[in-house]
């Protein structure tokens, strides 16, 4: 199978192995999710349409954290190590898009809201479909965020003051972490300091996200 990113190390053929990335998600999914998952379905699950749409979200981001725990903890032989590298990567484009579900189908009008899932879903999935086949890009997410700035008026109108914070945090932490990873010049793959910075950061952005996202599934479940 065709690398990732070629002429980039791999665990498997010399890569330091990051510290804290695989073990950070490998806790999470062990202890964390599990009670995100119960508190999705405590507050929604006497709505069904509520209950599917939040479970989702929380679904896709327990199995990208799972994934990527197996990637990034565990060794591998080279080639099994691809398709983790590649399925770390969807589920992260996966996790990046299923974030917007909750405002789209829950607090949107239901026109717009739609519209939002069906370009929610292209991007993904083209994004998706590079990864698979190593023509990925790191910024590439950045396009499914951006998509949001055209719902701005529903988004001011439709959501919570705290929701809109906790999203603007969780960008802001994003790209402060991305934008760390991106020019600091001690970055390289032999030292991953930066990418260990990096993902310590993003953590606070996928707290942030959950928060968002319980506080819409609870209030539109009507718990």
């Amino acid at each position: 199978m065709k690398q990732l990113f070629e002429g980039h190390l791999l665990y498997s053929t010399g890569r330091p192995r990051s510290f804290y990335r695989g073990k950070v998600h490998l806790l999470s999914s062990l202890f964390v999710f599990p009670v995100v998952l119960y508190y999705f379905a405590k507050a929604s699950w006497h709505n069904s349409y509520v209950f599917k749409v939040g479970m989702l979200n929380a679904c896709l981001v327990y199995a990208a954290h799972a994934v990527s725990a197996v990637y990034h903890t565990f060794p591998v032989g080279e080639n099994l190590e691809k398709i983790l590298q590649k399925m770390d990567y969807i589920g992260a484009n996966l996790y990046a898009g299923s974030s917007f579900l909750p405002m789209a189908l829950l607090s949107f009008p239901e026109a717009p809201g739609q519209l939002f899932v069906a370009l929610l879903m292209i991007v993904t999935g083209w994004n998706c479909v590079d990864v698979w086949n190593s023509w990925y890009t790191m910024p590439r997410p950045g396009f499914v965020i951006a998509l949001h700035f055209l719902f701005a008026y529903y988004l001011f109108t439709a959501l919570t003051w705290f929701e809109i914070g906790m999203l603007y945090a969780a960008i802001g932490f994003l790209y402060v972490g991305s934008t760390f990873l991106i020019y600091d010049p001690s970055s390289s793959l032999s030292k991953d300091v930066s990418f260990e910075i990096y993902h310590m950061i993003s953590v606070l952005c996928y707290a942030c996200i959950l928060m968002m996202n319980y506080s819409i599934v609870k209030r539109k479940a009507g718990y």
